[in-house]
């Protein structure tokens, strides 16, 4: 053909000029063009696997919440130096990353994954509705370790509360589920706005019901924790001073009762030492008193911090159904697929073109 003439007869040496570049771009888009049916076959095989990924593909359901987390000292800056001990907790941006590795740790995700929920009218522990969710037993079909098969009994609750009863299967299948939850494919991820200081919280699931019910659970129980975690020292501080209050209360009544009695039995003694006795007694009861009304200062000073210091956070928006299904739609499947196909039957057109025409 002429195009084969002219690949033949193009000058041999190192630099090319336009009028070359333009011939061989001709050449090649005539080989294209002639193993149209080489590009067509690679484009239908890209199409069907396309179609077979998008028939397989199973919807996926994102649930968000927002939530607000105080970030300033406030009143317990000052509280904290009447009491000698600062209730500041850093910047607000250290908080804020202080609850997102929290969101993101073991302890947290195993919590939440542990609590029973029912999705779409069966009830189960969360852990399981999530095994189910993420086709695990598939992977683990021809398992022959434990894993085949395998559900949390969640009639054993109290068992699963300490982790330090778990065996090595309920361990394996833990982490291997902390990992889908955050690990490099995560279904789960935290984040805050710099400027607003609002948190989010996201999780994915093929389940619409189990996307709602996991992230409300993980809100609560990074909630909770984050509530204790901030408020230990205060809480530690007024269970002190609690039980020291109920020992002088307790030594106070005994006192004050032990007085009575010996001023009951002495009634109408002229005995001076029945005196002394009972004198002796009132003076120790007064000081008794001081003492626990001293003690109830310090308690209720210990109760205002420990309130003060209790964080502030409330949810913005809370996850509801029905969320609208991700899932890549079918014509843009076959887009991707007509597309990859061209590319590389083009690629391997011209390829071959340059391979045929190097040894020639």
């Amino acid at each position: 053909m002429q195009t084969e003439n002219i690949a033949t007869h193009l000058p041999d040496n190192d630099e090319i000029t336009l009028k070359e570049l333009i011939l061989k771009i001709k050449i090649y888009g005539w080989e294209i063009v002639r193993k149209w049916w080489v590009i067509l076959i690679f484009i239908a095989l890209s199409c069907g696997y396309q179609y077979y990924d998008y028939s397989k593909d199973r919807a996926k359901y994102t649930a968000d919440l927002t939530f607000v987390v105080n970030t300033e000292g406030g009143v317990g800056m000052g509280l904290g130096a009447i009491l000698g001990g600062g209730l500041g907790g850093g910047g607000g941006n250290n908080k804020l990353e202080k609850i997102l590795e929290f969101s993101r740790s073991r302890r947290i995700i195993q919590t939440a994954l542990f609590r029973v929920a029912a999705i779409k009218g069966d009830t189960d522990l969360l852990a399981n509705h999530l095994i189910r969710d993420q086709e695990l037993h598939k992977k683990w079909k021809k398992d022959t370790t434990g894993f085949k098969d395998f559900l949390f009994n969640w009639r054993e609750m109290q068992r699963l509360q300490d982790p330090n009863r778990f065996t090595r299967t309920e361990n394996s299948v833990l982490l291997t589920l902390h990992s889908i939850m955050v690990g490099k494919s995560p279904i789960f991820a935290a984040s805050y706005d710099k400027k607003s200081e609002v948190m989010k919280l996201v999780l994915t699931t093929h389940s619409e019901d189990l996307s709602i019910e996991l992230i409300r659970v993980l809100y609560s129980d990074l909630s909770d924790y984050y509530k204790k975690q901030t408020t230990a020292k205060e809480d530690k501080t007024y269970a002190v001073l609690k039980k020291q209050v109920d020992s002088v209360k307790a030594v106070l009544d005994s006192k004050e009762m032990a007085a009575a009695r010996a001023e009951d039995a002495a009634r109408g003694s002229f005995l001076l030492e029945d005196k002394a006795v009972i004198e002796r007694m009132k003076k120790d009861g007064f000081i008794s008193n001081a003492i626990y009304a001293k003690a109830t200062e310090n308690l209720t000073m210990a109760n205002l911090a420990r309130e003060n210091a209790q964080p502030f956070i409330k949810d913005l928006d809370l996850p509801v159904g029905p969320i609208s299904p991700e899932k890549l739609s079918l014509i843009k499947a076959l887009g991707i697929g007509i597309a990859l196909g061209l590319l590389i039957g083009i690629i391997l057109v011209v390829l071959r073109k340059i391979l045929l025409d190097a040894l020639a």
